[in-house]
């Protein structure tokens, strides 16, 4: 059977799959999604899934390819500053967070991670 080229369905299914908590399951329809068509939610849910699994590497590279599609997003964003955190890149974390609190002020986890990582960069 011929696969749907379009990239909807792929994103759609690992979402449904991240939903029932089956990361490792979703990876391949996220690959083939990008594969078609970078997205920012394809390579940001990858992102997240690599993050998690502790393969912080490759998870920078899709969370830095989600943000160069829409640097506007705020959730791509925040995901990549947390990733730069989780590998001691905190001046790098930084203008990620002052960018996601200017489009969102009162987002709680943007402000408590940016609170977290302050004392770092004196």
């Amino acid at each position: 059977a011929e696969m749907p080229y379009s990239p909807t369905p792929y994103v759609y299914a690992a979402n449904a799959l991240m939903l029932a908590r089956q990361y490792d399951a979703a990876v391949p329809y996220l690959e083939v999604s990008i594969s078609r068509q970078p997205s920012t939610q394809a390579e940001g849910l990858l992102g997240s899934i690599l993050l998690q699994a502790g393969d912080r590497a490759n998870a920078i590279v899709h969370l830095q390819r989600a943000v160069a599609l829409d640097g506007t997003n705020a959730q791509a964003l925040y995901n990549l500053a947390g990733a730069y955190a989780m590998e001691r890149r905190f001046a790098e974390a930084k203008p990620l967070l002052d960018r996601v609190l200017t489009q969102q002020p009162g987002r709680a986890d943007a402000r408590s991670l940016l609170a977290q990582i302050e004392p770092f960069l004196r």
